[in-house]
């Protein structure tokens, strides 16, 4: 039984190293720079809305897990890295509960731009399917004024960026919190 386990266990290793080998040098170096004492497990290149980018799969010196998302020529697009849903901010799960109902997602991830910016993307079951949506998080909670509570919105997530960067999950619960200067920002759109 032994030798079966050291095979299987060799097996697994020579595929996440031959996963990470398919990393461009320029990626590589991209991802490695940004998580210093991290490995590289897995890099895939993608294909979404219309460009390329490749999903750098790390362990991190502390075992955490950990995938970058790097631009062909090695430029850092985000850092996501699983968290718990008690981790993510009071106003980024209202937001969720407006758009998606109060059952907590499946999972979530928090993403960090190399601006420092921060959106979280959670996984959730709508419709017996499996969904995901990405939620901005906004720079201020006190900056951003709740929804009066006798406004009644219907719970579709097509979010909106209003004056002072505060995100909405859709304009009828912007206007009932009184935003001004609202357009629609990146959707958390479901896959």
């Amino acid at each position: 039984m032994k030798p079966f386990l050291f095979a299987v266990a060799l097996a697994l290793a020579l595929v996440s190293d031959a996963r990470a080998s398919k990393c461009p040098p320029p990626v590589a170096a991209a991802a490695l720079a940004a998580h210093t004492g991290a490995k590289v497990t897995g890099c895939d290149r993608e294909h979404e809305n219309g460009t390329t980018h490749w999903d750098v799969e790390l362990t991190g010196p502390d075992g955490r897990e950990l995938a970058c998302e790097v631009s062909p020529d090695g430029t850092l697009l985000l850092t996501e890295e699983p968290i718990a849903w008690s981790a993510v901010p009071p106003e980024v799960a209202r937001a969720y509960a407006a758009a998606h109902g109060p059952d907590p997602p499946l999972s979530v991830s928090k993403q960090t731009r190399p601006d420092g910016s921060v959106a979280f993307e959670v996984e959730f079951k709508e419709g017996g399917r499996r969904r995901e949506a990405t939620l901005d998080a906004p720079s201020s909670a006190s900056d951003c004024p709740p929804p009066k509570p006798e406004c009644v919105c219907p719970m579709i997530y097509a979010p909106v960026r209003c004056d002072g960067g505060c995100t909405y999950p859709n304009a009828c619960v912007a206007a009932c919190a009184g935003a001004k200067g609202c357009a629609p920002a990146e959707p958390g759109r479901p896959e």
